[in-house]
Formats: C-alpha cells, sequence, structure tokens
C-alpha cells in the first residue's frame, strides 16, 4: 500500500462479556453501544449492524437479539486485566523458551 494514505483508523480490544454473549447498551438519547463480540464480531457484528439500522429506521427496540440495557461499569477491571496480561506474559515467555 505505498504511496496510500490511510488518514483514519481503528484499534480497540477483543471486548468479552461474563456471559459470552454481546451486549447493546444505552448510552444516551438515540445512542448506544455495541460489544462483547469476543474476538469473534466478523459475522455477528455484520448482523448487529443490521440491527442497529432497523433500530434507528423504525424506532425499535427488538430489532436486536439481546435486549437494550442500561450502561454499567465492569467489575475488577483493572484487576481482570493485570490477570490476564500477567496469564499471557508467562505462556509467551514459556513458549521462547521451548525448543
Amino acid at each position: 500500500l505505498a504511496g496510500f494514505d490511510m488518514p483514519h483508523s481503528w484499534t480497540g480490544r477483543i471486548a468479552m462479556t461474563e456471559d459470552y454473549l454481546p451486549k447493546v447498551v444505552d448510552i444516551g438519547p438515540n445512542a448506544i453501544s455495541i460489544y462483547g463480540f469476543s474476538g469473534r464480531g466478523i459475522g455477528p457484528g455484520t448482523l448487529f449492524g443490521k440491527c442497529a439500522v432497523d433500530w434507528v429506521i423504525n424506532d425499535d427496540d427488538s430489532a436486536f437479539p439481546v435486549a437494550i440495557t442500561p450502561a454499567t461499569h465492569a467489575r475488577f477491571h483493572t484487576a481482570k486485566a493485570l490477570y490476564f496480561e500477567a496469564g499471557a506474559s508467562v505462556t509467551h515467555l514459556l513458549n521462547s523458551r521451548m525448543p
């Protein structure tokens, strides 16, 4: 892609939920957040994108296969992040030492 300008990009974490189900969260007037595809978002993300269009056009909360819920804060987010980061680091260290 030499010479091709990419003025915008997207990055993000893999969003996993405790019950492994995607979430549709009410984040304000006429605004939602859709996340939690647990690293498998291509198919479900496409479906939820279509549902979001239906939600906007028809103002219909039942457009999604899951309920729209109020926003909440993740419990123990920092502790969980440190736990998984430590586990990943140990795994990579052990794998790098194996013949």
